[in-house]
């Protein structure tokens, strides 16, 4: 009965195979901020810049990757325990830079100073999602926004950033967004909100 019973689950995993989201987990921009840095393009003429559409700029906390459809719910659960620990708190706007740090530049970034409620929140998350994930993934301290990425054959060597002041950033709503990707990007989808 074991065997046989086995054997139909494993039929049916063949016909029916397990739904996967890819997920991440993000903190969505202030209408301030997404009117600056969707003008801010407007400063560059150089073609292969590919810039991010509005509607999916965003600070992204932690990235999951994929996760099983039937694990979302609890993954959501998870979160809200974790999360019901941080209160509303800001960060300070630092600068438009090339990144990753250290390494050959493939993006822009708007980056955020690195402030312990930060790294509180990314760490409750990490640790929340941790048992969901497929393969290990590296937790980052650095805030930032993705305002930019770079064709394979773009030259970002002459380019000049021109920096932005912005106020304050208030984190006090977050998301768990899922993520399709289609020969035209990325399309998101908010698959939860968090108050905090």
């Amino acid at each position: 009965v074991v065997i046989r019973d086995f054997q139909n689950r494993f039929a049916l995993s063949l016909v029916y195979p397990t739904m996967k989201k890819r997920l991440f987990f993000a903190v969505p921009l202030s209408e301030k901020y997404l009117e600056i840095f969707v003008s801010y393009r407007d400063n560059f003429a150089q073609k292969g810049i590919r810039w991010t559409n509005e509607e999916n700029l965003h600070l992204t906390v932690c990235f999951f990757g994929d996760i099983e459809e039937g694990s979302v719910s609890d993954l959501v659960s998870d979160l809200k325990r974790s999360l019901s620990q941080i209160k509303p708190f800001a960060l300070k706007f630092d600068k438009i830079m090339l990144a990753p740090p250290a390494r050959p530049p493939r993006m822009i970034w708007g980056m955020f100073f690195g402030k312990k409620k930060y790294q509180d929140l990314t760490g409750l998350v990490f640790r929340a999602a941790e048992k969901y994930l497929e393969e290990k993934q590296e937790l980052k301290w650095m805030p930032h926004v993705t305002l930019a990425r770079f064709k394979d054959f773009f030259d970002p060597s002459g380019l000049k950033l021109i920096q932005v002041e912005l106020p304050d950033f208030l984190i006090s709503s977050c998301r768990l967004v899922s993520s399709d990707l289609t020969p035209a990007g990325p399309i998101y989808k908010t698959v939860e909100i968090f108050n905090l």
